[in-house]
């Protein structure tokens, strides 16, 4: 009789061994929900770093190409330097050699007087 009056309600154990399985599986599906939020976060901060150094590579390279044209005026300038010295130089050896003719004729000219 005190058996039968004491049993133990399995329903009761049942009831709360469901929701302790229910509590579990809401976990585990809140984990991979926030695994996969996580992974989808770290791809997008993997894109954006990947657009970030296309963009400084494209700078870099930008800059690069814009010393390599500023070097090649810079050439080109102490070049055109280099050639307008040669040509006055040319030139001033000419008047140089001009005026020292007509020295000479001169003094000859003197000479003969």
């Amino acid at each position: 009789k005190y058996a039968a009056n004491n049993a133990l309600d399995m329903s009761f154990i049942e009831a709360e061994m469901e929701k302790i399985l229910q509590e579990e599986q809401m976990m585990e599906s809140f984990t991979r929900n926030a695994e996969r939020e996580l992974g989808k976060m770290f791809d997008m901060v993997q894109r954006e770093a990947g657009q970030e150094n296309a963009v400084h590579k494209k700078m870099a390279q930008s800059f690069e190409q814009d010393k390599r044209q500023m070097l090649q005026m810079i050439m080109e300038d102490e070049d055109l330097q280099r050639k307008m010295f040669i040509t006055a130089q040319q030139e001033q050896d000419k008047v140089y050699k001009t005026l020292t003719a007509q020295i000479e004729n001169i003094q000859e000219n003197l000479y003969l007087l």
